[in-house]
């Protein structure tokens, strides 16, 4: 890496596409890994809603919903590595997964929840209720 430094000390576009984003992931993980994941899975909750990339002291601000609503730490600090820590390894059949993001086909979650709604692949309107439960809990991921 020192290597990289010195050949590119004066290329800004050597710190702007690797530099700089491989300091941030980084700086990212360390954060992480030293304050702790949350354990989304082992929590109770019937309804789950994640809210991927959004400020939560914005989200309290604007939200008006009924009852408590809690940030935490989650055990990944990009899509990929939170699914693979969350999700794997496991099976989810009393979950339905509603999801905005593609990205759990790339991880091999295909077959580990009752039911995925893809709402990025055919949208929000169409009657997803009828893939439901009574006892499901309903996971939903908005990016």
């Amino acid at each position: 890496m020192v290597r990289k430094v010195i050949d590119n000390w004066s290329s800004p576009n050597w710190w702007v596409s690797s530099a700089i984003p491989y300091a941030g992931k980084r700086a990212a993980k360390a954060y992480y890994d030293l304050k702790g994941r949350h354990d989304i899975i082992a929590s109770e909750w019937d309804n789950l809603i994640l809210l991927d990339a959004c400020r939560f002291d914005m989200f309290q601000t604007a939200s008006d919903i009924d009852g408590s609503i809690s940030k935490t730490i989650s055990k990944g600090s990009t899509t990929k590595e939170f699914l693979e820590n969350t999700f794997s390894n496991a099976e989810y059949y009393d979950t339905v997964y509603v999801t905005s993001n593609p990205q759990y086909v790339n991880v091999g979650l295909n077959d580990v929840f009752h039911a995925v709604i893809d709402v990025w692949d055919w949208g929000i309107s169409t009657n997803w209720k009828s893939k439901l439960c009574p006892s499901d809990d309903v996971s939903t991921w908005f990016v």
